[in-house]
């Protein structure tokens, strides 16, 4: 399979829908004229570390009582959401909706900051059972005004969806006509001994001096946990590690320190990326050094691209409102089974995901209109350009057993492949897609056309493939239409 000519904004959209990130460690780093580091003062009237373990620290979450240690100005920005909270009661508002009743907030750890830090986190529910693992993880940073009040923070929480390998073929992709530059070495290697100092030496000096991954592989414990939030498991030990930072050293990727916090043994900082040029996913790490001053701990976790779309996150949110992670036992839970009940409740999910992912391809409200026009003329003209026609997903196991299952009745086919998946699919594809949903309420592929006639896909649809031979009625029906 080729995935040369993918575009940059296929890997935004996988990006939102699978959470695809860039691992912090083993980027490329703009010039640093290009670089927003923002400094801080130091003589705060508390430390953030001691201001987060007093907001946070007892695992209820009291809103009212975060918006009084708020600045006026205070900016809070969940990567989640669509836009920022701006000013006290917008963050008491925010705060109230995130954390209902019986909602626990767990500090897992917390960086040594005094001016600003951060921690990371995950959710609990007062009351789930015992066999329910931790909800939901995060990170957030944290920056403190004179006054020792939240002026500043970010967060985000890891995705939904864990795209593992896929990223790594997503991001090559989008890249594979760039050239890896040959940076001449202008940096003098040295080693930090604290957190915050390996983040800037690392993002300030060495990667925009021309740095190889190696270095920051130099200054990495043997034991390092490498939380990468694309992956379900972290990567543990130096060389689980190193073969996944090797992976990612892929020309074309920016990446630009914005905030580096504070802290002796852990930080936090935020981040933007360049792809090709173009604007990427941000994000937020948090890095952990052992008493060498070895860096023995990492979490990164991305933005969703664009902002404040995360349909999973969203189901998560309603299944499970304190611990926000989709779970078996919560989907069952609400009724949702497994299979196509499953699939079913996803339904409106994708359905969503499709129109925007074809609106967002097509480059504006005109563009989208007039794609829209050609993928109804090439879905009439296809439905009975043969006696039997299937759409297909190159990649989707629904459509390989499709295929079987039309091979085995020696029917003859029309097969039209939109692409390798639907989150690969360009703009002509993601636009047919759309349309398929618009007449016949199915996004999902296969989608099977007998005489001209929409029968579904391989479990769903009116009736589909399955169920028309577990009937008897499919050989009936695709000699009626001149199939066989």
């Amino acid at each position: 399979m080729r995935f040369a000519r993918v575009p940059v904004a296929l890997l935004f959209l996988a990006h939102a829908a699978y959470g695809l990130h860039l691992p912090s460690s083993h980027l490329s780093v703009a010039p640093a004229r290009h670089a927003r580091v923002v400094l801080v003062a130091t003589d705060t009237a508390v430390s953030a570390e001691q201001l987060v373990r007093d907001l946070f620290g007892s695992g209820t979450v009291d809103p009212s009582a975060v918006a009084a240690a708020c600045a006026p100005s205070v900016v809070w920005d969940d990567m989640g959401a669509k836009e920022p909270c701006e000013g006290p009661a917008a963050v008491q508002a925010m705060l109230e909706a995130k954390f209902p009743a019986g909602s626990i907030l767990v500090l897992d750890k917390v960086s040594d900051g005094v001016a600003s830090g951060g921690f990371i986190w995950h959710r609990e529910a007062s009351t789930q059972d015992a066999e329910e693992g931790p909800g939901l993880r995060g990170t957030t940073f944290v920056e403190l005004d004179a006054e020792g009040r939240l002026v500043f923070v970010q967060e985000g929480c890891e995705p939904q969806f864990k795209a593992g390998e896929a990223t790594e073929a997503l991001l090559k992709a989008a890249t594979a006509n760039q050239e890896k530059p040959v940076r001449e070495k202008t940096y003098t290697e040295r080693t930090p001994g604290t957190a915050e100092e390996v983040a800037r030496y690392l993002w300030q000096e060495a990667y925009p001096g021309g740095a190889s991954p190696s270095e920051a592989l130099r200054l990495f414990s043997p034991d390092i946990e490498y939380q990468d939030f694309n992956y379900q498991e972290p990567f543990v030990g130096l060389a689980q590690v190193k073969d996944f930072v090797e992976a990612f050293d892929i020309a074309g990727v920016d990446f630009i320190p914005v905030r580096i916090s504070q802290g002796t043994r852990r930080c936090c900082f935020t981040w933007a990326t360049k792809i090709n040029g173009n604007d990427g996913p941000s994000g937020i790490s948090f890095y952990e050094v052992d008493d060498e001053g070895a860096v023995v701990f990492i979490r990164d976790i991305p933005a969703p691209f664009p902002r404040g779309f995360r349909p999973l996150a969203d189901l998560a949110a309603a299944v499970d409102p304190a611990r926000r992670m989709l779970s078996a036992s919560k989907l069952f839970g609400a009724g949702l089974g497994v299979g196509s009940q499953g699939m079913g409740l996803l339904k409106p999910v994708f359905a969503k995901q499709a129109t925007w992912q074809a609106e967002v391809l097509a480059g504006g409200e005109a563009e989208y209109a007039a794609a829209k026009r050609a993928a109804q003329a090439r879905l009439d003209a296809a439905a009975t350009s043969a006696p039997l026609v299937i759409y297909t997903y190159g990649l989707s196991p629904f459509s390989t057993e499709a295929l079987k299952l039309l091979d085995a009745t020696g029917a003859s086919y029309r097969e039209i492949e939109l692409g390798p998946e639907w989150f690969l699919l360009d703009a002509d594809g993601s636009a047919t897609r759309a349309e398929l949903l618009a007449r016949h309420g199915m996004s999902s592929l296969p989608h099977v056309f007998i005489g001209g006639e929409s029968i579904g896909g391989l479990y769903s649809g009116s009736p589909g493939l399955v169920e028309l031979q577990r009937s008897g009625e499919l050989r009936a029906r695709l000699k009626a239409a001149g199939a066989l």
